[in-house]
């Protein structure tokens, strides 16, 4: 069905206020563009002398703050450069915890298992974990549904990780963390992949 535009009749001087009023309805069936066109129409058969100005247009929205940074200056390293070091840092750090283990990448991921555990109790004095509360241990099928490692291949990688000295296996079956390779050295090897090794300097 086509929509005629609805007549108007000539206004007059004296009749401007009211046509002012009566002008938004007349038109408010049109689009917005053909709306603001048919402002600027009416504007020009009303009294200069009763016609006000059009509002200035709205000042552009400022623009949205960035996200948070982790640490300044973040967001403004070249992506290329931080990759590129952080990966460099990547492989020569896994290449260390490799030989560590014997070359075997997945003991590590086995033990850094327990460290995790480990940290998870109750936090005492200095933010390590509290003397009273009881070590965490874990056993076979635990550590293979974590790591997604065949179970039987995470009972021979748990068994070398005991004669090696990493792990030590209770009486009730458990495996715990032993005195050799603990938490902190975990961190010192890891130390590379950290925001104060890996980052980049901006050009002067």
């Amino acid at each position: 069905m086509v929509t005629s535009k609805p007549c108007r009749r000539s206004v007059g001087p004296d009749e401007s206020t009211a046509a002012a009023v009566d002008a938004a309805a007349e038109y408010s069936w049109l689009t917005p563009a053909d709306r603001a066109r048919a402002e600027i129409q009416e504007a020009s058969s009303f009294d200069p002398g009763k016609r006000q100005a059009f509002a200035a247009p709205a000042a552009p929205a400022a623009p949205a703050p960035r996200a948070a940074e982790p640490l300044p200056g973040y967001l403004d390293q070249d992506a290329a450069s931080f990759f590129y070091k952080w990966g460099g840092s990547l492989s020569a750090t896994l290449i260390r915890l490799r030989a560590r283990f014997g070359g075997d990448l997945d003991q590590y991921v086995i033990y850094l298992i327990f460290v995790l555990a480990e940290l998870s109790r109750p936090a005492g004095h200095g933010g390590r974990p509290a003397a009273a509360s009881a070590p965490r241990g874990l056993n076979a099928l635990s550590v293979a549904e974590i790591t997604r490692i065949p179970r039987e291949t995470t009972r021979r990688k748990l068994q070398a990780l005991v004669v090696g000295g990493y792990l030590r296996r209770a009486d009730d079956g458990l495996h715990y963390l032993d005195q050799r390779y603990g938490s902190d050295e975990v961190f010192l090897d890891l130390k590379p992949l950290f925001w104060d090794a890996i980052k980049v300097e901006r050009p002067a």
